[in-house]
């Protein structure tokens, strides 16, 4: 199986000194058949990326693209400040809230597994609403980190192999946010993921979306060439989901407006609320214009 890139595999300098780029083809189609999208520049300095898009499926992926090395992510520091900045964890919370929610939709609370769990907040509030829900992260340090300030082992840092040998009921749902773009490959990741589900359970994941409401101002401004490998859409998420073999319930982009809504309800009305106005909100035939666009798709079989 694969290995897998957390969701700040490039998201400082350290992890983008060696400028050794590498070349790939089309995710989908596999050929490099393609046309420039963007040439942008790297958030940490002055270099600059070709972003292209593929003449036959409209992927947009970075090539040539930093190559990845996951065993620095691996051995990265923990960093004694994450749960220390109230502020940013009442903000994880709802975010975290927001996504278990979504899955709730279409599978009522079971075995639940947050691939790329980061420091676990979405696993800790996925278990205060029922589930039996677990972390894989591939930065060692952070899951020590994380498990001893919640009090438990349920985050690991282990290979797909050793999950799936260890938890061989499956998981009702899987859960994956903003990580599927630094991926060197996520149709195969994703399909190997699909493994660790049950006959019938869901996966949902989440990724900035290319056709958010900045790129569309300003093309190439949503762009940070030397963490996104790759750029999805509506379009190009649905494909990607029903390549791995799922059946793709629904595909949303929409404006969730979270943030507005912490800033005008949290404090009279709590935390809860914020979440729920988001989550009708993305119900509504808005434009897919919002910074993400997830998916949920069910793995074959009956469902969960």
């Amino acid at each position: 199986m694969s290995t897998f890139s957390d969701k700040n595999a490039s998201s400082s300098p350290d992890t983008i000194a060696d400028d050794q780029r590498e070349s790939v083809d089309c995710m989908f189609c596999g050929v490099s058949d393609s046309e420039l999208y963007a040439c942008a520049k790297s958030r940490y300095d002055e270099r600059r990326f070709d972003v292209v898009r593929c003449r036959r499926c409209g992927l947009v992926y970075t090539n040539p693209r930093i190559a990845h090395k996951a065993t620095e992510i691996e051995n990265r520091p923990s960093n004694p400040t994450l749960f220390t900045d109230a502020s940013r964890l009442r903000w994880k919370r709802s975010a975290a809230d927001l996504q278990v929610r979504r899955i709730e939709r279409f599978c009522p609370p079971g075995r639940l597994l947050d691939f790329g769990c980061g420091q676990g907040i979405l696993v800790h509030r996925a278990v205060q609403r029922g589930w039996d829900a677990y972390g894989t992260e591939l930065n060692r340090n952070l899951v020590t980190q994380a498990n001893e300030h919640w009090g438990d082992t349920r985050l690991w840092c282990d290979s797909l192999e050793t999950i799936l040998e260890r938890n061989r009921a499956g998981f009702d749902a899987l859960i994956s946010t903003q990580v599927f773009e630094h991926l060197t490959n996520p149709l195969e990741m994703l399909r190997e993921l699909g493994a660790l589900l049950k006959p019938g359970g869901f996966a949902l994941i989440d990724v900035p979306n290319l056709d958010c409401a900045e790129e569309r101002r300003r093309h190439g401004a949503s762009l940070d060439p030397t963490a996104h490998l790759y750029y999805f859409t509506r379009a190009t998420l649905t494909r990607m989901m029903r390549e791995a073999g799922f059946t793709v319930m629904t595909c949303r982009a929409a404006p969730n407006n979270l943030g507005l809504y912490r800033r005008v309800f949290e404090r009279l009305f709590g935390p809860a609320l914020p979440v729920i106005l988001a989550n009708l909100t993305e119900s509504l035939p808005l434009p897919g214009i919002g910074k993400g666009v997830f998916a949920v798709g069910r793995w074959p079989g009956p469902t969960c």
